[in-house]
């Protein structure tokens, strides 16, 4: 019962605190200039080089597993800034999106939607991949034949 109840106690914290956290950084955006130093930078090839499962090989036949496993972290946490910075520049997108969805010409209301479709699933993929991060490769393999199994 204490068990429970401290659970819940916690997670009602959580809630709140990112309830707050995102009214902090909750910024009016009605333009292209409010964007302006407000988004930031994400450089897509640097990002795809530290994702790339042949660099990974490429690094792991090359250097000491001490050395190895070093790098490894450090690609990581770069990844994860980068998903970071892509998941902080998409609520900026979706914002703006929202404002367009509003206008009078329909062709830039339509514009608006699209935006917000496209924000919202960068937002979604970028957390998603913020969670593969974390999680090991062999963990999700074993996850999905689990899943598959009891599946059939």
């Amino acid at each position: 019962m204490i068990l429970s109840f401290s659970l819940v106690t916690v997670a009602l914290a959580i809630l709140l605190l990112l309830l707050y956290l995102e009214g902090v950084h909750r910024s009016p955006v009605s333009r292209m200039q409010d964007l302006t130093g407000r988004t930031r930078p994400v450089d897509i090839d640097a990002f795809r080089n530290l994702t790339d499962p042949k660099e990974d090989e490429f690094l792991r036949v090359n250097l000491c597993p001490r050395e190895f496993r070093t790098i490894q972290r450090e690609r990581a946490r770069s990844a994860m800034d980068y998903l970071r910075n892509t998941t902080h520049n998409a609520v900026f997108l979706l914002r703006l999106g929202e404002v367009a969805a509003q206008s009078a010409d329909p062709r830039i209301a339509l514009a608006g939607k699209q935006l917000i479709e496209s924000a919202l699933r960068l937002r979604a993929y970028a957390l998603l991949s913020r969670a593969q991060l974390y999680v090991p490769r062999d963990a999700i393999f074993l996850w999905q034949v689990g899943r598959q199994l009891s599946a059939s």
